[in-house]
């Protein structure tokens, strides 16, 4: 396994200046004069320069088909040099200037006459602010959709290595947690143990992707449940949610054991979420509908007879969030391509007594897919 030593927190320059051919390219299809880059996690795909924490250093990234300018902080300008070699680097002082002045001069500066933002990642009131000082500069604001997040989706060389560590590190935290199991754990000494190994094991700020659930009982039933203080009993369905980084980029799985041994309902509703997610995936293929693959999923649990049971949609993209396009759901319009990885997390939810989910990261190529998380799914009788 890569260590923390060893693993390269910043993807090599072909790849970020491929990356901007590809976004150059988007913005002459969509004939978008400029586009004016917001959200943190496009900022940091397009400049591949973090700190820390944060998916990207705070400001505001401009891109013309010929220039590329970061305006960001004094108390990031130092690291922001070093880091993004690429761009044109602009500092301003947030004590006495605001952020939305100097992207405006710059973009004059450019010769900019019209400039897009991302609609979804910003606010009304921010892009009322930088329509402000646009105007004042003679510069039309369009408030377009995204154009960065569109590329995200399928990824490069680069980050589908970083999502195959983060999937490394649940399943060796993953694995380490199940040997500790016993009756009488409360749900949040387990989740205390789980994020511990997951932020050891884990590189690039060492982030949880989510908070994690670990859901015990009827609490299993609750999909998004919270960690309370209840204790393991026998015959308890116990579900895991939880996922890690690696240099900003999410792992997400879920798992549910049972403690003790399993009653043949326990058996019967693991066995058809576990069939329904085995169907999903091996419908997935490149340029199909994700609609249609959600379908799979609601069929099967459907006709195992556990239709009243379903809680949530088939799954959704992940990467430098935990929650990207494409989407897996009645509604979705998206479609898979090569690069893409998505969760397929079909489950069961009976209230008051139990639920079950199993939760895989798969990977989308040309020829098929892969299949990125560890951890085995057979059920798993703890102590039994």
């Amino acid at each position: 396994m890569t260590t923390r030593e060893d693993a390269p927190t910043q993807p090599p320059r072909e790849l970020i200046d491929a990356r901007m051919v590809k976004l150059r390219a988007a913005l002459r299809e969509r004939q978008i004069e400029a586009l004016l880059i917001n959200g943190n996690e496009n900022k940091g795909w397009i400049s591949a320069f973090t700190t820390g924490v944060f998916v990207a250093p705070g400001g505001a990234i401009i891109v013309t088909q010929n220039d590329a300018a970061f305006v960001t902080s004094h108390v990031d300008y130092e690291e922001c040099i070093h880091g993004v070699p690429h761009m044109t680097t602009v500092p301003f002082d947030h004590f006495t200037e605001e952020l939305h002045d100097r992207v405006a001069a710059v973009a004059a500066q450019y010769g900019i006459r019209e400039i897009n933002i991302e609609s979804p990642h910003m606010s009304v009131a921010e892009a009322d602010k930088y329509a402000d000082r646009f105007g004042r500069h003679g510069i039309t604001l369009e408030r377009g959709a995204p154009v960065v997040t569109a590329l995200r989706q399928a990824k490069d060389a680069w980050e589908i290595e970083q999502i195959v560590e983060a999937n490394k590190v649940n399943h060796r935290a993953f694995t380490e947690v199940l040997a500790l199991l016993k009756p009488g754990m409360s749900e949040w000494d387990i989740s205390a143990e789980l994020e511990y190994r997951l932020r050891k094991y884990g590189t690039g700020s060492a982030r949880l992707a989510f908070q994690s659930i670990v859901a015990s009982g009827p609490n299993s039933a609750l999909p998004h449940a919270s960690v309370t203080h209840r204790r393991l009993q026998d015959g308890d369905f116990l579900k895991f949610d939880f996922g890690a980084t690696w240099n900003g980029y999410h792992s997400d799985c879920t798992r549910t054991v049972v403690i003790g041994k399993a009653s043949e309902r326990q058996k019967a509703i693991y066995n058809a979420v576990l069939n329904a997610q085995l169907e999903s995936i091996a419908a997935i293929t490149n340029g199909g509908s994700c609609a249609a693959v959600n379908q799979v999923a609601l069929d099967a649990l459907t006709k195992a007879g556990f239709g009243d049971y379903i809680g949530h949609g088939l799954g959704h993209g992940i990467g430098l969030q935990i929650h990207e396009d494409p989407r897996q759901s009645v509604t979705s319009k998206d479609v898979y391509q090569p690069g893409c990885i998505v969760t397929v997390e079909p489950g069961l939810y009976v209230a008051g007594w139990g639920g079950v989910r199993i939760e895989d990261n798969i990977l989308v190529t040309e020829d098929g897919i892969v299949n990125l998380t560890l951890s085995p799914k057979e059920l798993i009788e703890i102590g039994a």
